[in-house]
Parts: structure tokens; sequence; C-alpha cells
């Protein structure tokens, strides 16, 4: 993927010379060109500015604090700050103060390191800085960001991400920091992965690793987990560029894939009993992810919310389990990923949009349209007093609503869907719910076998049939 760094031309008036305190510019004099090249996906060039500010912090420049002409120009740079963050939040849809400082301060601190590298600062305490800042960025803000999509805008955030980690990863090797710094080439290896970024051999070396996890092979008393260990060895075999590439290990040469899945294997060989189940776990984990996204989900399941993405990975699990067991686990995950979808999806706005458009009712009803009319009254009821979750049975009503096909053609993202979901989604969610009840009976459930229940599961998943979760995911993705 191609990352725009768009130059911030300064023109006739020298945001350096003008703005910046002379004390500051004896401090940093090198970073008077890096001023000129802070990129940005935004326009406001003071803004960019005055985030630049914000990361070097005017109150440690504790010389600085008494001027009462600093102190205007923080206030300014405050408000051009606020300025900025607007504008993400245009381009996120989010109020997320959170979400927003990340997405501020990645952009502008990772200008800054790209800019000192081609300066040669790559060595310098200053550059040390910026990525220390950075390492602080993440810990803070990393987990927040809540589910991604595939927008242009966040790929080139996750671009961002794996340029600097890969910088991370140099920084903690130099610092003997050998097992820190594979944490951040994990990283930068799924970052890639997300944003479509393409890990060059400018970036790193693919012999870098292999030397990094030999020190920590011949020093094991400086691990701390072997298990965490095994798991980077299995993310850095993923890469196109480590996985592919010849490298040496103890002067034998071998290639990439190979490697790491031997050293994956040398790290499992440290752990105890507890610890190897657990790392077998997260691999069946790993590995049902990528066969549910490789077959079924491979356009849209960043869309589906993590909660039910677990689900899948516990159904395909159960499924191709060599033990007898009684599959009625997998209905059970149906169910509630097809709930989950179905309220995101359809339920909440259809109630909201039915809410706001009561002059759209009928005077009089049909016997039909008046049963499903007070069965969603019911259901709205039970929500209100009791706090009931509605269900498969609850949404199958919903669709013969009388009202539905009129919500679904106002939202183009619906509307070319009403036969499939007043039909197709209708009629096996009922036979989902029926046969997941008739599993889960207290005194007498039914035994299923995977011959019971795998015409449901290739309906649902889209095994030569136009697949219902798939076919909602998608929808989930337009919808945003």
């Amino acid at each position: 993927m191609e990352i725009i760094i768009i130059r911030v031309t300064v023109g006739k008036y020298d945001y350096w010379a003008e703005r910046v305190p002379e004390s500051i510019r004896n401090q940093y004099p090198d970073l008077s060109s890096a001023i000129d090249c802070i990129f940005s996906q935004f326009d406001n060039k003071e803004a960019s500015l005055s985030l630049f500010w914000k990361i070097y912090d005017l109150s440690k420049k504790q010389l600085l604090q008494t001027s009462v002409e600093l102190l205007e120009l923080e206030s300014k740079l405050n408000q051009l700050e606020n300025e900025l963050k607007k504008e993400i939040r245009a381009n996120l849809n989010t109020s997320s103060q959170d979400i927003v400082i990340f997405i501020v301060y990645l952009h502008v601190a990772s200008s800054l390191i790209v800019v000192l590298e081609d300066q040669g600062h790559h060595s310098s305490e200053l550059f040390k800085e910026i990525l220390e800042f950075l390492d602080n960025i993440f810990s803070i803000y990393e987990e927040k960001i809540g589910q991604l999509d595939s927008s242009p805008f966040w790929e080139s955030i996750y671009a961002c991400v794996t340029i600097i980690a890969i910088r991370l990863y140099y920084l903690r090797e130099s610092e003997l920091k050998y097992e820190e710094s594979f944490e951040y080439l994990d990283t930068a290896v799924k970052a890639a992965r997300i944003s479509g970024f393409f890990i060059s051999s400018d970036e790193i070396n693919p012999q870098a690793p292999v030397d990094t996890f030999e020190k920590l092979w011949d020093n094991p008393s400086i691990v701390e987990n072997w298990q965490k260990l095994a798991g980077y060895c299995e993310e850095i075999s993923s890469d196109e560029l480590f996985g592919d590439s010849d490298v040496k290990w103890k002067d034998e040469e071998d290639y990439g894939v190979l490697f790491w899945a031997f050293a994956k294997g040398m790290c499992s060989s440290r752990l105890s009993l507890n610890e190897y189940i657990k790392l077998k776990e997260s691999d069946e984990k790993r590995e049902a992810e990528l066969r549910l996204k490789n077959y079924f989900f491979a356009d849209c399941w960043d869309s589906i919310p993590e909660e039910f993405r677990d689900d899948l990975k516990a159904m395909d699990k159960l499924w191709f389990s060599k033990e007898q067991l009684n599959l009625v686990g997998i209905l059970g995950s149906l169910k509630r990923v097809t709930e989950g979808l179905i309220r995101k999806l359809l339920w909440d706005s259809f109630i909201q949009w039915r809410s706001s458009t009561k002059n759209g009712e009928k005077q009089s009803l049909s016997p039909d349209e008046l049963f499903y009319e007070n069965k969603l009254n019911e259901t709205l009821k039970n929500i209100q007093e009791f706090g009931y979750e509605p269900s498969l049975i609850d949404f199958s009503y919903m669709m013969r609503h009388y009202r539905f096909p009129i919500f679904v053609k106002s939202k183009p993202y619906l509307k070319p869907h009403l036969e499939f979901m007043q039909d197709t989604l209708y009629k096996n969610i009922r036979d989902l719910n029926k046969k997941r009840r008739l599993g889960e009976h207290p005194k007498n459930p039914k035994i299923y076998k995977k011959e019971d229940i795998a015409s449901l599961v290739k309906i649902f998943l889209g095994i030569n049939e136009l697949g219902i979760l798939p076919l909602l995911a998608r929808m989930l993705k337009e919808s945003s």
C-alpha cells in the first residue's frame, strides 16, 4: 500500500521563525526543516503544527512557563488542536476522545520519526524520545480503538502503526530488550495485514528477528513468557517478507516460513503442560478464524462484532472436533451470531424508525397485521418492564410486520434484500430456533450429530448456498 505523504508548504509565513520561541529553536535546531515536512491527512496546517507542540509539551519547558506571550500562544494552539480533532471526528464518525487523541498523536509523531530518519537523526536522543512517546501512546490508547473497518482512513492509520512498530522493534533490540522487541514486530505484522501495507526489506532485514530469537534461545533465563514468544513466531511466519525470505540459523540456511515453524516448536518445548494446552487452544482459534475468513467472510469479517466472531470460532472448532460430541452448541453459536447481527442491522433501527413515523400506521388492520402488531408491542413492553432481550422469534415477527417492507425500502443497503429477509431469513431463523430449543430441552434434550444439522450450517455459512451470515455481515458493512 502506498502511503501518501502531504508536504506542508510554509510559503512566505515562516512558522519556525515566527511561532517557535528562540530558546526552543536553539534546543532542537535539527527540527527546523522537520516542521515544514509534517504530513497529515488534513489541510489545517496550523492545527498540525499545534500537535507538534503538544507532543513536546510546553509545560515541560520550565523557562517558558512565566512568559505571558507563550501562555497566549499555548491558548491559541489549544484552539487549533480542537479544530483538528473536529476534522478527525468527522472522518471517524465518533465522539470518543480516546480514539481522537490516539489518531492525532499517531499521525503527527509518526511523521516526525520518518522526517528525522530522512535527515540522518535515527540514532539521536530526540528520535528515541519520540519513539518512547509513541510507546506510551500505544499502551494507553491502542486497545480502545474498537472495531476496525477496511476504509482507507483506517488502512492509513495502521500503515503508520506498522512503520512505528518496526522502529520500536529496533529500539528495544538495541537496548537488549529482546522479548519486548518481538512484541513490537508482532504488532507490525498484524498492523500491516490490516492496512495492506507490504513490509519490505528496506524497512527491516528479514534476518534481524532470526538473530534476535537466537539471543533469546541461547539465554533462556531472560525469557519471561515462552508461550507468547511462540505466538509471535507464528505471527511473523505469516508475513510475506519473513515467510518467503531465506534466513540463517546457527550458520545453516533455511526458508523463512520453515524456520519460524521450527522456532515456534522450540518455544513450545519450553512450556509447562498448562501453557502448552493454552498455546494449542490459541492455535485452534487462529486456524478457525483463517478458515472462516478465507471461505465465508473474506470481505466482511471485520464488520462482525468481536463477541460474535468468538462464537463463530467456537462453532468452527466444535464442527471439526474429532470427539463424538453433542453438536447442539453449534446451534447455540449460530443463534447468538444471527441475533447479534439482526439486532444491530435491523431491529434497533426498525423500532426507532417505527416510533418516529407514527403517521404511517394504518387505522384498521387485517387479522394477520393485527397479530404481528400485537406481538411487536408485547415484546417492546417486556423490554421496557423486564429488561427482556429480543430473540430470533421476535425478529421473525418483525419481518412479517406490515410496516417492515416500508422500512426496508427506505434503506438503500437493505432494499435489494427484502425478499431474502421475508423468505429465506424468516424461515431459517425459525427453523434454527426450533432445533436449538429441542436440543436444550431440560428433560429430554435431542442429541445432534453432524448429519442432523449439516443443512442448517450450510445455509447459514454459505456452503453451496447464498450464506445468511455472510450476507447479513455485508449489509452491516454497507450500513456503516
